[in-house]
């Protein structure tokens, strides 16, 4: 299990960074993004965001991983087969 992710790129914002790498991935654009989190290293930092869409069911992957919706208690129940 691994979340959509990439570098921002040089002159790009977290936003706009964070925008083309989902939907370089999946192909799907037009969330509505809300922070979650941000994980802090000696040299680097993660944002973590969550998303909200009536087209996040439309979602394949642009990329070779494959790409799967589940609701995070299913997962932690062990619902789904996802490694």
């Amino acid at each position: 299990l691994t979340a959509i992710g990439g570098e921002i790129e040089e002159g790009e914002t977290r936003r706009r960074g964070r925008e083309r790498e989902f939907g370089e991935e999946t192909g799907v654009g037009g969330l509505d993004w809300s922070p979650a989190a941000d994980l802090h290293g000696p040299d680097f930092v993660v944002h973590f965001f969550t998303a909200r869409s009536v087209n996040i069911f439309f979602v394949r992957s642009q990329e070779e991983e494959q790409v799967g919706i589940y609701e995070v208690a299913s997962v932690l129940a062990g619902e789904h087969h996802i490694m």
